[in-house]
């Protein structure tokens, strides 16, 4: 979700939102109710032990990625499991190149 001025406001779970009944009180409120992560996000400068750490604090399957902390302009969105599925790649290849083996994706 963004706020009027394109700025990160949280995440809407595409489930929450169809399982969302919309009554006269919801119609006035819209999504708010529904959003997540209002202060969780993750910076291009994190690296992945930061990101992967920023997963466990907030419990979150997936984070936006923004420009910074002052602007809150989303550049994307990670997800625990990418996050961890590459820093295990990595691992294994950096474990191969110490063994003297050569690896190639």
């Amino acid at each position: 979700m963004l706020d009027d001025s394109g700025r990160y406001e949280g995440i809407v779970s595409v489930n929450r939102a169809f399982a969302f009944e919309l009554d006269d009180a919801a119609a006035k409120t819209g999504l708010f109710p529904l959003i997540e992560y209002r202060d969780r996000f993750l910076l291009p400068s994190m690296n992945v032990k930061e990101a992967v750490a920023e997963f466990e604090r907030s419990m979150a399957e997936a984070l936006a990625v923004v420009d910074n902390a002052a602007n809150l302009h989303v550049l994307g969105v990670l997800t625990e499991a990418h996050a961890l599925r590459r820093y295990s790649e990595e691992l294994d290849q950096r474990h191969r190149e110490l063994a003297g083996e050569t690896w190639h994706a």
